[in-house]
């Protein structure tokens, strides 16, 4: 028998049509006139990037943010000529296969596009470059106090093109005042730069929060995530998104407990009355946090479940006292609705003191990824 037909353990259902929603919220949210970078990064939020892609595209994005090389690369293999941004700073190794590609590089420094000038020199071609501007994220750029006075000196490499200028805000979701205060600092080096007669035709700074936080924060480019996989870093936004992704498993044993017979690793639980119990195949190999340890809940046959004792490498166990007619097969909703109820990936993410970017990106290559929807082949 072939993997493919065998039954499923453990799997995650992306509804793609979920996507397309969620990419035409962001648009009638920014207007026509400003474009859309869809970031992929880590195999599109663990929902998979070769599928994705093809169905952000199709649904209006203009262009993609990856963290590295290889998944620029993918995207090319399901989209010659797709414009592709390298969100995270590239190793001196792999600026040859950045300028071949054609893939837009996040410049912080004047090594790294003096570094990206020379091979774009020697290909004869011109690169367009993407500048950062660290408004206090502290992570990649040039340091806001300075950035005026450096930026300018990347006029000199005549094979990059200054085609975007940039910077990430810290914490949108939660800050609103730092991230004024970002925005400030980032207003005040473009005006600075307007002023040295130097513009660039795509301004950016706004992830999913920036972007849901008002048109102050547009420009002419923006760069939702997590806000397309129907996920929101803020709630009071959450009716207005389309989860993609289920994520669901299959019982595979069912036993009764007495009272005082403890479950799984380090006997974390003890049975305080006779129980029924459920085992899941699902546990931290496929990607479900061994932090949410009997602290979690599932859903089986529409009715929330506790999840019990400690979450193994396979496996998981599950209270399932109040199904009396639960048996061996039967499907468990770990991230999903069934019925009347939802288990978010928030939800999932707190009980795992995370956050649900980390849910998300965690599942493994081990849960097959099915796609559903109008637009799945």
């Amino acid at each position: 028998m072939s993997r493919s037909s065998l039954p499923l353990r453990c799997w995650a259902e992306i509804d793609l049509d979920a996507l397309r929603h969620n990419v035409m919220y962001a648009r009638r949210l920014v207007g026509p006139e400003v474009k859309i970078l869809c970031s992929v990064k880590a195999d599109a939020y663990g929902h998979g990037l070769p599928q994705i892609a093809g169905i952000l595209m199709q649904s209006g994005v203009d262009l993609f943010g990856v963290a590295n090389i290889p998944e620029a690369l993918t995207i090319r293999t399901i989209g010659k000529g797709w414009s592709v941004l390298l969100l995270s700073a590239v190793l001196p190794t792999e600026i040859k296969s950045a300028v071949t590609n054609r893939f837009s590089p996040s410049l912080s420094s004047f090594d790294e596009a003096r570094s990206f000038n020379d091979e774009a020199l020697r290909q004869g071609i011109t690169l367009p470059v993407h500048v950062v501007v660290d408004t206090g994220m502290r992570r990649l750029g040039f340091w806001h106090e300075t950035a005026s006075e450096d930026i300018p000196q990347l006029t000199e490499f005549k094979n990059l093109e200054l085609r975007g200028l940039y910077t990430h805000f810290a914490s949108a979701d939660i800050d609103p005042a730092f991230t004024r205060i970002q925005r400030q600092r980032f207003l005040k080096v473009r005006k600075t730069l307007l002023s040295q007669g130097l513009d660039f035709p795509l301004v950016h700074c706004a992830n999913s929060a920036g972007l849901l936080r008002g048109s102050d924060n547009h420009f002419n480019l923006v760069r939702p995530g997590l806000m397309i996989y129907g996920a929101s870093p803020m709630s009071r936004f959450r009716k207005e998104l389309r989860p993609a992704l289920c994520l669901k498993a299959r019982i595979t044993f069912i036993k009764d407990v007495a009272k005082g017979q403890s479950i799984s690793y380090g006997r974390m639980f003890t049975a305080k009355s006779k129980m029924r119990v459920a085992t899941v195949a699902i546990g931290y190999g496929d990607g479900y946090p061994r932090q949410a340890s009997d602290r979690a809940c599932v859903l089986v046959g529409g009715v929330l479940c506790r999840q019990l004792g400690r979450v193994t490498m396979d496996q998981i166990m599950v209270d399932v006292s109040k199904l009396p007619a639960v048996k061996t097969g039967d499907e468990v909703t770990l991230i999903g609705k069934q019925g009347n109820l939802e288990i978010t990936a928030d939800h999932l993410a707190k009980w795992s003191d995370t956050i649900s970017y980390e849910i998300f990106t965690g599942i493994t290559k081990r849960v097959p990824r099915i796609y559903r929807g109008t637009t799945a082949s």
